[in-house]
């Protein structure tokens, strides 16, 4: 169906597309290029929900709560445009257009967009917000604000996400640490400690992972806790906690406990990966694998709404997933991910491995049903701990980003930047190259995670890793986080190849600090359209009171 564009001045965005709760990247997620009036752009809204109507909106942004069961709308269509079709057996609905003139979008003047696709269950999901400054030359910059966070930031905080609990149109932060989870609430574009108040204290084992989805479809962003342990460090299951709609959660209110059936569930991704319009959830065991309870890595629960007929929500394994040959390798599964790699409208896995055995890649039939396709990887047989698809490039297809141990290696052998080649053999990576910087990097020994985001709002997806701290050659101590920018867009190169950021996370040509890095997040704290940067810190490999958060403030300039 040939996309069609339409002035949101008459067209608005109907009942039909209400649209539930942001943050349901799951679901429906957006891309954009760069915007530059009068010439060509390209949308792309990815979505598993094949042959259903989708939108895409370009307006200004704004905050319109709708009522429960759903969630916000982001854009403001008056003035503005939309586009309008419907997810193809790609997976995607794919507009590149010319943008028209009349439009009168001055350089450097921010545009917000925002997609929909009407579910197969008649729910209609929204994708996050994203902005482009339009014709931009400008560069991000990222300013010191940590002393402004609480003082519970000093707890070695783990992996996290940001994500708006409450539906007041900002973006709070969910913190995992050692002794439970953190909630900070923005309260105008300040991060305020109300963990107390948001999940009862005797309920908050410790945890070292964390996601968000919308599990029941009731419009209210749900937590995934995973990497959970009791008091004598033993393994807990992995729960899902519901929200009653204020951003609060308790036993009471709601939650459900997956079966432990692995040595750890610390892992956790989740996907529609039967194309049914629920989520599922796989877990899997992490940095080790001890074998105690089997053979198995990784665990896959279907979720029992859609095509299953049951209870949504409720869960079960899929035991031809945990019995497959993919799973039953002794190496643990330190980092996974869905993502469509052979736009052929499903889900696909990609597995990180932390030892030195070869990452795996699992391509999805359709129906939810994984075949081994590792042979699509480039050897490279590096230790990894965390994998991130995404389209780096921007032609379509979802390239992988790796983060690698480089103690022993070298760089140029290590995969921590493959690209997907494409139409040409979908689904099929290669090593970046020289398109990605794999030269030494002392910072950058020990990655540990991967953040992907527009950092300087220009269009394209800029990378930073988080490392481990190590011993340095010249300093003491290296490993501080590290930006790499995509030289498409305000840069004017070439998008999809990368140069680091030199002048990040430094102060006077000197790192803030050096430490071993718990996770990150890239949002919108305080509503200006660019994204902050979070990253929790875990103290040194030789001091462990090294303690302390940090939040950068953007400042586009």
């Amino acid at each position: 169906m040939k996309p069609t564009l339409f002035l949101l001045l008459t067209l608005g965005f109907s009942a039909p597309l209400a649209g539930q709760q942001q943050s349901n990247q799951h679901l429906a997620s957006l891309e954009t290029s760069s915007l530059i009036p009068g010439s060509s752009v390209t949308f792309r809204l990815r979505s598993t929900e094949i042959g259903q109507p989708a939108r895409i909106l370009i307006g200004s942004a704004t905050v319109r709560p709708l009522v429960a069961p759903h969630g916000l709308i982001l854009v403001d269509t008056t003035p503005g445009f939309t586009f309008q079709g419907v997810i193809g057996a790609n997976g995607l609905f794919e507009v590149t257009a010319q943008l028209p003139a009349p439009l009168g979008i001055p350089t450097g003047f921010p545009v917000s967009l925002q997609g929909g696709v009407l579910s197969t269950t008649g729910a209609a999901v929204l994708s996050d917000r994203l902005r482009v400054i339009a014709n931009t030359q400008n560069s991000a910059t990222l300013v010191d604000r940590s002393a402004t966070l609480p003082a519970s930031s000093f707890a070695e905080s783990g992996e996290m996400i940001a994500v708006d609990l409450d539906r007041d149109g900002d973006r709070d932060l969910v913190l995992s640490s050692f002794g439970g989870i953190r909630f900070y609430m923005n309260v105008a574009g300040t991060l305020v400690d109300e963990s107390a108040t948001r999940l009862p204290s005797l309920e908050n084992e410790t945890a070292f992972a964390v996601l968000n989805a919308d599990f029941n479809q009731d419009g209210h962003q749900d937590l995934l806790l995973a990497g959970r342990i009791d008091a004598f460090d033993q393994a807990l299951p992995a729960v899902i906690y519901y929200n009653d709609g204020n951003g609060l959660f308790s036993n009471t209110i709601g939650r459900f406990e997956f079966p432990l059936t692995l040595d750890a569930q610390a892992v956790p991704a989740i996907g529609d990966i039967d194309s049914d319009g629920d989520l599922d959830v796989l877990l899997t065991d992490g940095g080790s694998h001890s074998g105690g309870l089997g053979p198995q890595t990784m665990a896959l629960f279907v979720n029992q709404g859609g095509l299953q007929g049951g209870l949504l929500g409720d869960y079960l394994e899929d035991p031809t997933f945990a019995a497959s040959s993919f799973n039953t390798i002794t190496e643990a599964a330190a980092g996974v991910d869905f993502g469509d790699v052979d736009n052929d409208g499903d889900l696909d896995l990609v597995i990180a491995r932390a030892t030195s055995a070869k990452n795996q890649l699992l391509l999805n039939d359709g129906a939810g049903f994984f075949t081994d396709a590792s042979h699509q990887l480039p050897d490279f047989f590096d230790k990894s701990s965390d994998v991130e698809l995404v389209d780096l490039n921007q032609d379509g297809y979802l390239d992988l980003i790796v983060a690698n141990s480089h103690y022993g290696i070298n760089p140029a052998d290590a995969g921590d930047v493959l690209y997907n080649k494409g139409a040409a053999s979908p689904g099929v990576f290669e090593d970046a190259g020289t398109r990605f910087p794999d030269t030494y990097d002392e910072d950058l020994i020990i990655r540990l995670f991967s953040l992907t985001a527009d950092v300087d709002s220009d269009g394209d997806i800029d990378v930073i890793i988080l490392p481990h701290e190590f011993f340095g050659s010249v300093v003491p101590f290296v490993g501080q986080p590290v930006l790499f920018i995509n030289q498409g867009g305000a840069q004017g190169g070439v998008v999809g190849e990368f140069l680091k950021d030199l002048n990040f996370f430094r102060s006077g040509g000197v790192p803030l600090n050096t430490f071993v890095s718990g996770g990150g997040a890239l949002f919108d704290l305080d509503n200006d359209g660019d994204l902050e940067f979070y990253v929790g810190n875990q103290g040194g490999i030789v001091n462990p009171l090294n303690s302390g958060d940090f939040l950068l403030e953007n400042v586009i300039l």
